[in-house]
């Protein structure tokens, strides 16, 4: 969407909270099971974590408390900004993407899963977690990430844990929003269309699930061109991948069968 900066999106959650509607984390939600007026805000953090303290700040200075999920690779996994949002009482989660790096290995993935969460719970208690989806796959795997939790259908109990944030919320009440740089399907063009739309519809029986990157809300003109540029590259590469993808082909049933074994 156009027009993303931590401003706007003060603005934007100044708009849904005058609309009468309550912010949920992930977890919070599942637990109250809320059917109206309800709001899903979730994080990703996919690179820069030092922008989702921003925005936890933020949303803290607003009286809102999201779920944030933090990847488990060097740049993302930093144990001191988790903490601190935990410790403001946000929801941290685990973003997960142990089938990719496994390269379509379920056993592996699984194992990799298990460890890579208990490395979280050293620093906050995660009660859910969130599937990675990564444009540009690796060629092993044509899935999803998430794919584990069909694979070994106990993997939640068995991980003390309460939910995984696509397969087990009910999409059904919910309109799923994401300012996801490959996504097409958002109808919204710019942050105020998003805010116009919230203020038609705050007499509406409308509940949302948003997602937003907290990357991709920067904090002045210098960052929104950083913004710009990532978009550019991101664009240009998965475009180049699935041409050559498309030229060589993919044995993906190949893979498949050996992460079975």
């Amino acid at each position: 969407m156009k027009g993303q900066t931590l401003s706007s999106y003060s603005n934007l959650i100044q708009t849904i909270l005058r609309a009468d509607y309550k912010i949920y984390a992930v977890d919070e939600y599942i637990r109250e099971k809320p059917e109206k007026n309800v709001v899903v805000l979730r994080h990703d953090v996919d690179v820069n974590p030092h922008q989702a303290l921003l925005m936890a700040k933020l949303e803290r200075s607003l009286g809102v408390k999201s779920t944030y999920y933090f990847r488990y690779i060097p740049r993302v996994f930093n144990e001191s900004i988790i903490k601190s949002i935990g410790e403001m009482g946000f929801e941290v989660g685990y973003h997960y993407e142990t089938l990719d790096k496994s390269y379509g290995n379920f056993p592996e993935a699984i194992s990799l899963f298990k460890n890579e969460l208990e490395s979280f719970r050293k620093i906050a208690p995660v009660k859910t977690v969130c599937s990675h989806g990564n444009v540009v796959r690796n060629k092993h795997y044509s899935g999803l990430n998430y794919d584990i939790f069909k694979f070994s259908e106990n993997l939640l109990e068995e991980c003390n844990l309460k939910a995984e944030a696509y397969l087990n919320m009910l999409f059904s009440p919910l309109v799923y929003l994401s300012d996801s740089i490959e996504r097409t399907s958002n109808p919204f063009k710019s942050v105020e269309d998003l805010i116009r739309r919230i203020e038609m519809q705050s007499e509406d029986d409308i509940n949302y699930y948003i997602l937003f990157h907290p990357c991709l809300w920067p904090n002045g003109t210098v960052d929104s061109f950083k913004i710009k540029l990532k978009k550019t590259i991101f664009h240009t590469s998965a475009k180049m991948f699935r041409l050559l993808s498309k030229g060589r082909g993919c044995d993906n049933n190949s893979a498949q069968k050996t992460s079975l074994n």
